[in-house]
């Protein structure tokens, strides 16, 4: 159970990655000595924050949703119908809405807040700090090609406030909300909602890549072509 335990904390701990980027992004188009000075200082605070999430998503994995006899023989004849397996032998999580004591109701709300606390907390802080990077680009006074590349870089900026909506904090709300209000999405939500969380590390920065031309060139070009010195000082700036 604890290597599984380990494998959802991913989800806190790509949460925590994003927000740091994000962060570092804003703190240095405004010039921050935070960044400039003390980086060091960040690396260890952004860690801390990625060791925090994933302690933090394990201890409420453990408190709340794992089953116990009573649960797994209630879903064991969905388990039986949808997986083909037996709910008595695997290891899972599981979160229990009605039909179940009041301690495990307790847990089982009290998991599904903790986790959508964290989601939709980090999400935001995506979207806050997304708007705030755009709005100091918008305020400086650029070139025509640094404005070109302000444009490439804001629609990276937008591609990666969306993947982790789309392939991380969707999947989750479906996955911890349709059971509440007795919704049966069938295995399909576990197959693909699995699969959108496995790629999500992979998907982000092949975002970027081909979001912006200098990145993407150099990746599927011919091998010669180069990326110029302002695209270079403009993605070190928000990169």
């Amino acid at each position: 159970m604890f290597l599984l335990a380990v494998r959802c904390s991913l989800i806190a701990c790509t949460y925590a990655v994003l927000i740091s980027h994000f962060v570092y992004r804003y703190l240095t188009i405004r010039g921050s000595s935070l960044v400039m000075s003390y980086f060091p200082g960040f690396m260890i605070a952004s860690f801390c924050l990625c060791a925090f999430g994933s302690v933090f998503w394990i201890v409420v994995a453990y408190i709340v949703a794992v089953p116990n006899l009573e649960t797994r023989k209630y879903i064991q004849n969905d388990f039986i119908e949808i997986y083909n397996a037996d709910s008595l032998t695997l290891n899972f999580f599981a979160l229990m809405y009605r039909d179940a004591t009041l301690e495990i109701l307790i847990k089982s709300y009290f998991g599904v807040v903790a986790g959508t606390f964290v989601s939709v907390g980090s999400i935001s802080i995506f979207i806050t700090f997304g708007i705030l990077i755009m709005n100091l680009l918008k305020e400086k006074r650029l070139s025509e090609k640094t404005a070109r590349l302000q444009k490439e870089l804001l629609r990276a900026l937008i591609v990666q406030t969306a993947i982790p909506i789309c392939l991380s904090f969707a999947p989750c709300m479906l996955s911890w909300y349709t059971p509440m209000f007795n919704l049966k999405l069938g295995k399909w939500l576990n197959y693909t909602g699995a699969v959108a969380l496995a790629a999500f590390p992979f998907i982000d920065p092949v975002a970027v890549i081909l979001c912006l031309p200098g990145l993407r060139k150099r990746i599927f070009g011919d091998g010669k072509a180069k990326i110029s010195s302002l695209a270079v000082i403009g993605m070190n700036k928000l990169f």
